[in-house]
């Protein structure tokens, strides 16, 4: 019976008839919501009649955790042009009130998709007026489809973006006769990821959604940096415009830096760039932040602290001891491992220490207090030597350690740190060293970025006592320079490219290369 069984189909669901969880697992019916959108309601009334208090760089109140937000992405500042003539009680505010309302997706479009068997009603999609966003799909991450979304119907998405290639030649498409119900699939995709769309529950709806933008704070680089909030992301939609949160910036995300994104999510020179909006998929988007903006070093609110407390789970510090150790392995820091960019379930979720675990302690320390003097639990002790513990995990994979030692980090320093010149690669290193064998060692086996006079026997000497599998030192790792290089025919290829293939063709073999020198120690802010 076993052999016959056959797996159900997949239903297919358009974005905007994707089923929602039930209340009690959404964000926006479980925490408190900004006091100028207080409702879905009041959210619609505030895009008709005064939508530039979305637009505004605002401090919103203590006990907020997020606001109401439609995604608005148009440059900033505004270029509203004012009437050709002017009356004498011409009111400014009132006119610029206007502008705004009439380029928010505000127009529902196209009949309301019925309800499904369930009973589960579809979104409404609302459109603006006056708002003309031209859009290009650049990629479309399969793997994201497979584990996050395999009911979303992405209609003939993948057909448009076409088969990927390295060599960035589009090759020749075959003809087909469209599908009219693909194309809208595609379509309503592109709107409402690309920012143009936005949906919502009907007037007439039992529930009650409608996207947003998360408040958090955090420390910078040591420093305590106050509110700073989802600044260009809206719900899912990464780049989509200004939010309360956007302090001086407009919201908007450049293709460069999106890219970078995309491809880290699946493994400068000064010019006028496209914009780009890049959606990101993680089961909760809450940072260790989240809880700093409700404990800050002034006007803190215990009560909004204790509520999102309850909402989210406590395995934050060993989850971003993992994370943090897998970025130390592979030579890649990070960069940018702030408290705002630093997940509470231990995900990467921006790209650009531990400080960060030890600032969500102090965040939640009043929490922690009241719970062990009502006789509750708090971090178990030694908690730290756990985190150190992950840590040293990660490199003992690379070099393939079948046992711990308590002179682990100093053994696999050693060498590493004393024999690589200024232009060693970190994880190039460890790569030669998956086919190095000290019995067979000559001068010319040493990687060519080392000091060979020097290095020699130190290596044969240290080799002797490691391994370095090839499953922990992979063939590709995304660096800087691909990143330069990277544009839409060759998105998917450089995804593919991280596997271990079984033809490596001269391109992949340039792209598996450090580059450029001219790139070496290419730094990019913590937004890029």
């Amino acid at each position: 019976m076993a052999g016959n069984t056959r797996m159900a189909p997949v239903t297919k669901y358009s974005i905007s008839a994707l089923p929602l969880p039930p209340p009690s697992k959404l964000l926006i019916h479980n925490l408190t919501p900004d006091t100028a959108t207080p409702s879905v309601s009041a959210f619609k009334y505030t895009l008709q009649n005064n939508p530039s208090i979305q637009r505004r760089a605002r401090i919103i109140a203590p006990q907020s955790h997020y606001s109401h937000v439609s995604p608005f992405p148009l440059p900033f500042p505004y270029e509203i042009e004012p009437p050709e003539v002017i009356p004498d009680d011409f009111d400014k505010q009132e006119y610029v009130e206007q502008w705004l309302s009439e380029r928010e997706a505000l127009k529902p479009r196209g009949p309301p998709t019925p309800a499904d068997a369930d009973g589960n009603e579809s979104l409404e999609k609302r459109y603006p007026a006056k708002r003309e966003n031209p859009m290009e799909l650049l990629g479309l991450s399969e793997t994201g489809l497979r584990d996050c979304l395999p009911h979303l119907d992405v209609g003939d998405a993948f057909e448009i973006l076409g088969n990927p290639s390295l060599l960035g030649e589009p090759e020749s498409q075959v003809q087909r006769e469209e599908d009219s119900k693909a194309v809208a699939a595609r379509q309503e995709l592109v709107d409402v990821l690309g920012g143009h769309a936005l949906l919502i529950s009907s007037d007439n709806s039992d529930g009650s959604f409608a996207p947003w933008s998360l408040r958090y704070s955090g420390h910078q680089f040591g420093n305590w940096a106050g509110q700073l909030g989802d600044g260009r992301a809206i719900s899912i939609p990464q780049g989509g415009g200004r939010t309360p949160f956007s302090r001086g910036a407009d919201g908007l995300a450049v293709v460069r830096s999106s890219i970078r994104e995309y491809l880290c999510a699946e493994v400068l020179r000064e010019r006028r760039e496209s914009a780009c909006i890049v959606t990101r998929v993680a089961p909760s988007f809450l940072r260790l932040g989240s809880f700093e903006a409700l404990n800050p070093p002034v006007e803190f609110d215990l009560e909004a602290l204790r509520v999102l407390g309850e909402w989210v789970a406590n395995q934050s510090a060993k989850r971003n001891a993992r994370m943090v150790a897998g970025w130390q392995a592979y030579g890649w820091m990070h960069g940018v491992i702030n408290t705002d960019n630093v997940s509470v379930l231990g995900l990467t979720i921006d790209y650009g220490g531990l400080f960060a675990l030890k600032a969500l302690l102090n965040a939640l320390a009043p929490l922690v207090g009241a719970e062990a003097e009502l006789g509750g639990k708090a971090v178990s002790a030694g908690w730290s030597k756990d985190v150190e513990k992950i840590s040293i995990c990660g490199m003992r994979k690379r070099l393939g350690l079948r046992a711990a030692g308590e002179k682990d980090g100093a053994l696999w320093c050693s060498p590493a740190c004393d024999d690589g010149g200024p232009e060693a690669d970190f994880h190039l290193t460890f790569r030669h060293l998956t086919a190095f064998r000290p019995g067979t060692a000559s001068t010319d086996s040493f990687p060519s970025m080392l000091r060979r006079d020097t290095a020699q026997k130190r290596w044969r000497d240290w080799l002797e006592k490691f391994a370095a599998p090839r499953s922990a030192n992979p063939r590709f790792v995304l660096r800087q320079w691909v990143l330069e290089e990277v544009g839409r025919r060759i998105l998917s290829k450089v995804m593919q490219t991280a596997e271990e293939l079984d033809a490596e063709t001269r391109e992949e073999r340039r792209f598996c290369g450090v580059g450029d020198k001219k790139m070496f120690g290419f730094q990019c802010s913590c937004s890029s």
